[in-house]
C-alpha cells in the first residue's frame, strides 16, 4: 500500500512539472512571436520611413502620382569681388574703397537657362543682398575697403514661378569679379511643400501605401517648423523616425538650412 501511495505522488510530482515546463514553453514562445510581430512591425515602419525621405528630395512627377517628391534641382553660384590692383578693369587706377561697386553676372553667357525671379543672393555673413535683374542679367551693390575681397552665394531655379523681386540698384564697375562654376544642389521646393499641404492626408496615404506617418520640416537655425503634414503623433506605438539635413525654399525663394523629419507607426 506504501509503494502504491508513493508511486501516486511521483506521478502527480511528475504531471506538475510537465505542467510547469509546458507553461514555461508556452510562455516563452508568447514572447517569441510577441517580439517576432513587434519586430515585423518596426521593421515595416522602418521602410516606409525610409521609402518617405528617400523620394523627398526627387523631382519625378506631380502631387497626384508622387505625393513625396518634393525635391527640385536648383543651382548655387560663387562669386568673388577682390578689391586689389590686379582686379580693377582701369589698372591706372589707385586701389581705393568702393563703397557701390557694382557687380554683375549674365545666366546666358554662363551656359544657364535661369527663372530669374527664384533668384537670392547672399553675401559671406548669409544676408540677402537686394538684386536688380534685366532679361537674363543679375547686378547689385557691393562696399568693399581697399585691399579686401567679399564672397557673395548666387542661387537660382529653373523651374519656378516667384514674385519678382527685382530693385533698382546704381554704382561703379571698377572691379572684375571672379565667378566659379555653378553647382547643382537639391532643394525641397516651395511650390511642392503648398502642393502637399493641400493635398488631403487619407489620400496620400492611399497613394503612398504608408499606414500613418508625420512629414515635419524644420529650420535649423531657429528650430521653427516650415512645414508639420499628417498625423499627431500618438504618445504610445512603434514608432520609426528619421531625420535628415536638407536645403529648403521659402515664400521668398530664399534657400535655408533646415532638416526633415519623418515619424511612421
Amino acid at each position: 500500500m506504501k509503494k502504491k501511495g508513493a508511486s501516486h505522488i511521483d506521478y502527480m510530482i511528475a504531471i506538475s512539472m510537465m505542467i510547469i515546463i509546458l507553461a514555461i514553453l508556452v510562455g516563452f514562445l508568447n514572447s517569441f512571436l510577441s517580439n517576432l510581430r513587434h519586430e515585423s512591425e518596426s521593421s515595416a515602419s522602418s521602410t516606409e520611413a525610409i521609402s518617405v525621405l528617400s523620394g523627398v528630395l526627387y523631382e519625378r512627377g506631380n502631387i497626384s502620382s508622387r505625393p513625396f517628391d518634393m525635391g527640385t534641382k536648383a543651382y548655387k553660384i560663387f562669386l568673388v569681388v577682390n578689391n586689389t590692383q590686379p582686379y580693377y578693369t582701369n589698372r591706372s587706377l589707385i586701389a581705393a574703397n568702393q563703397p557701390s561697386e557694382l557687380v554683375s553676372i549674365n545666366y546666358t553667357k554662363l551656359g544657364y537657362i535661369a527663372d530669374i525671379n527664384s533668384t537670392v543672393v547672399y553675401n559671406e555673413n548669409n544676408m540677402s543682398v537686394p538684386y536688380s535683374i534685366s532679361s537674363d542679367a543679375l547686378s547689385f551693390v557691393a562696399n568693399i575697403a581697399s585691399g579686401n575681397s567679399m564672397l557673395f552665394t548666387v542661387y537660382f531655379d529653373d523651374d519656378s514661378n516667384f514674385t519678382s523681386r527685382s530693385v533698382a540698384v546704381s554704382g561703379y564697375d571698377n572691379l572684375t569679379e571672379i565667378v566659379y562654376p555653378a553647382e547643382e544642389v537639391m532643394v525641397v521646393k516651395y511650390n511642392k511643400i503648398i502642393d502637399i499641404n493641400k493635398t488631403s492626408y487619407s489620400l496620400v496615404k492611399n497613394i503612398s501605401g504608408i499606414s500613418d506617418f508625420r512629414l515635419r520640416v524644420i529650420d535649423a537655425t531657429t528650430n521653427q517648423t516650415f512645414l508639420d503634414y499628417g498625423s499627431p503623433t500618438p504618445t504610445k506605438a512603434n514608432i520609426v523616425a528619421l531625420q535628415r539635413r536638407l536645403l529648403y525654399q521659402n515664400s521668398t525663394a530664399g534657400i535655408v538650412q533646415g532638416k526633415i523629419i519623418i515619424q511612421t507607426w
